[in-house]
């Protein structure tokens, strides 16, 4: 295979590509040539490092310069018109590629790089806890012996003085060698630690690293396959490309469109519960009215009252949550897609029931005359006839709630069908993604084979 000036740099003296080469500076050496404006190529070369490498770098091996590109043309060899100019281009994505075989485990080199950093952190953090508990225990220690040793006042009478501060010198002893265990055993794990986030920097610097290359091989790929012209089937898997995106957008926009639709009958359905919430609480007022009035006269008339208020109270104020219901489901329903509708008739037919809850309402000064006319037994009337209402008011909530909760039903089908329908455009589209991988690695290798690579 012939080689160029170019050729003949690479391979001969650009480090990396044959030789060895730290990991920052592999292969970053490439060719900068000066021509002049009529195209003619000037033999003088001089070796530049390039950190990044541009798509007109890519592209300028495949392409002779011209007057626009001015007197600098990076990566351009000393003959343009030689496929066998990309060569060393070609080496250095298979440097790269060569570089990132040995990257391979750097990720889960991190995670257990990670994992022992946090091991040993917490372990260091255990021995320095251990060893301020013992210091503690031995400055108790060391008090008791002073005391003992020296004693003051009624410490003479203490019995076997003596013998009591040689056990507790021994205990001292045996404190002081646990103190020092804990000592080397911080020493060992805090260089166990500085060990771990040793490994951990390298790691990190390596991940760093494979992004990197990572970066620069799909700059590379991607710079070549734009330098050649498209084939008839990449363009087609282009245009069915975007036809199905722009199929999958609007499903997505349809799947939005009914979520904001489910979103808000759910919140019907709250306002459904809040309502029944508050007929519960007003039944239990009822109840406890019933029981006070058996009692009768005094303190307990006046709680009974209260009771009764705060029951009529809270049957007229269920209503609310109520019509905020009805008014949630009429909002989603003039929400909903028309087109999901047409789509699936069937599930859709039954979507747009709205039930109207109309409960019964409390009227406390009815409560009250009927209290100061008949008394006790008026009273046992009103809660009664109140306990009847809540009753009543509450089956109608059951049942509007049980309406709305098979309306979400329907909806949420609805839904999942569209769900099921995007994840099939999405699977479609995931291989014509492969598809389009496949050509341009094709018109990749042809690429390589037309340079003698």
């Amino acid at each position: 295979m012939p080689t160029s000036g170019y050729d003949a740099k690479v391979g001969a003296s650009a480090p990396g590509l044959g030789q060895g080469l730290s990991s920052g500076d592999l292969g970053r050496q490439i060719l900068t040539q000066s021509y002049g404006m009529n195209g003619a190529a000037a033999p003088v070369a001089v070796a530049t490092v390039v950190t990044n490498v541009t798509e007109r770098n890519v592209e300028a091996f495949f392409s002779p310069p011209t007057a626009s590109d001015g007197a600098i043309v990076i990566g351009v060899p000393a003959d343009a018109s030689s496929a066998t100019d990309a060569v060393g281009y070609f080496q250095r994505y298979d440097a790269i590629n060569s570089e990132l075989a040995q990257l391979q485990n750097a990720e889960s080199g991190l995670q257990v790089a990670n994992g022992n950093v946090t091991t040993n952190k917490k372990r260091l953090h255990q021995l320095r806890s251990a060893r301020r508990t013992l210091e503690q225990k031995k400055k108790k220690l060391a008090a008791r012996i002073e005391r003992n040793a020296h004693p003051h006042f009624l410490h003479y009478l203490q019995v076997d003085r003596k013998g009591k501060v040689a056990r507790l010198r021994g205990d001292m002893e045996k404190l002081n060698g646990q103190i020092a265990n804990v000592e080397a055993n911080i020493q060992q794990a805090s260089t166990a630690l500085s060990q771990a986030n040793s490994q951990y920097s390298a790691f990190t610097n390596a991940v760093s690293r494979k992004n990197q290359l990572r970066a620069e091989k799909t700059a590379i790929f991607n710079s070549v396959i734009k330098s050649m012209t498209p084939t008839a089937r990449l363009r087609q898997i282009a245009q069915n490309q975007n036809d199905q995106k722009m199929v999958l957008l609007a499903e997505q926009n349809l799947s939005a469109g009914i979520r904001n639709c489910l979103y808000t009958a759910r919140s019907g359905m709250q306002q459904y519960q809040q309502s029944m919430q508050m007929l519960q609480r007003a039944m239990r007022n009822n109840r406890g009215a019933a029981v006070t009035n058996l009692f009768g006269g005094g303190g307990p008339e006046m709680f009974e009252t209260m009771q009764q208020a705060s029951r009529d109270r809270l049957i007229n104020q269920a209503q609310i949550p109520a019509d905020r219901a009805a008014r949630a489901f009429v909002q989603a329903y003039a929400a909903f897609p028309a087109e999901a509708r047409s789509r699936y008739p069937a599930l859709c037919t039954q979507i747009g029931k709205v039930p109207f809850p109309r409960l019964r309402n409390a009227h406390f000064g009815g409560t009250m005359a009927t209290k100061f006319i008949f008394g006790d037994i008026g009273d046992a009337f009103n809660d009664m006839h109140a306990g009847n209402k809540i009753r009543e008011n509450m089956g109608i909530v059951q049942q509007c709630s049980q309406i709305a909760a098979r309306q979400v039903q329907l909806i949420v089908a609805v839904e999942a069908a569209v769900g099921q329908n995007m994840a099939a455009m999405s699977n479609q589209l995931n291989m014509l993604n492969a598809q389009e991988n496949e050509e341009k690695n094709t018109m990749f290798a042809t690429r390589r084979s037309e340079a003698g690579c």
